[in-house]
Parts: C-alpha cells; structure tokens; sequence
C-alpha cells in the first residue's frame, strides 16, 4: 500500500533549505535597502539644491542652504539663523554628509544661489559611507549642479566623482 504525504527526514531537509534561501534572501533584501536609502537621500538633497536655485531666478533674490552633516536648511535669503532669520525648511538626514571643503559642522556650511541661478561655491557633497548606491554624491558649480557615484579615492573631490 503506497502511502501519502512526506516523511519526517523529507521535512527536515526541506525545511533547511527554505531556511537557507531566506537567510541569503534576508541578506541580499538589506544590501537593497541600504542601497535605495543612500540614493534615495542623494536624489533629496539634489533636487532640493535644484529647485532652490529655480527659487532664487524666480523670485530675483539670493536663497542660501546652509549644509550640516545630518541636516539641511533653505533660507529664503541670505539671512540665516545667525542672523534672526528662520529657515523655510530643515530636513534630516539618515546618512551624514561630508563635503570637500573644511568647514566647521557646527555652524554649517553656505550655498548661496544668485539671483541669476549661479552658486558662490564650487564643491562636493558625498553621503557616508561611500560605495552604495548608484549616485552618493553632489558636485555643485557656479553654473550647475550635478548628481554623480564617487568612484576613486576616499575624498570627497569633484575628480573623484563621475557625473550622471
């Protein structure tokens, strides 16, 4: 008489593989994560540098973000808070920021976009830690700004960082 169902020892092995499978799953689910958080942030923080600039042409005055390691803040002028002035927005960050300018991250550091859309600095921001994702860093021009993957070297450097 042929009997239905599984055997114990057919239980047991299929049990270790579907555990198996999960755990490389598991594993690879995070790297995902991880992945899709740093760009999710670099892909934030560039469109807010991108329309701060729209803001400055639109408006014919000076807008300044100012950049801390965990945060961000846009002005609607050059006015910051050392100044009395409040920020129209101040948005967190998962993944700290460097930039490749020394600067002191208490008091932040300035990006002021013109009136004419062109930007006083010429600089770099990159998440930390590098090499997830596929762009980490922002590199900012007078003239424009770009997203880019920090590619070469532990610097922040715009020759370190290949545009997208």
């Amino acid at each position: 008489m042929r009997s239905r169902g599984f055997s114990l020892l057919e239980l047991v092995v299929l049990m270790a593989l579907v555990s198996i499978l999960l755990g490389i799953a598991t594993l690879n689910f995070k790297e995902f994560l991880d992945r899709s958080r740093t760009e999710a942030q670099t892909r934030f923080l560039y469109g807010q540098l991108l329309k701060a600039r729209v803001n400055a042409v639109c408006q014919r005055r000076t807008v300044r973000v100012k950049i801390y390691p965990s945060r961000f803040e846009v002005y609607s002028s050059q006015l910051d808070k050392s100044s009395g002035a409040e920020p129209l927005q101040t948005n967190l960050l998962r993944y700290p920021i460097t930039c490749s300018r020394d600067w002191d991250h208490a008091a932040g550091f300035n990006i002021d976009f013109e009136r004419d859309g062109l930007s006083n600095q010429n600089l770099s921001i990159c998440l930390e830690p590098n090499g997830t994702g596929g762009v980490d860093s922002i590199t900012i021009f007078s003239t424009r700004v770009s997203i880019g993957k920090k590619d070469g070297g532990d610097e922040c450097d715009s020759d370190n960082i290949t545009t997208k």
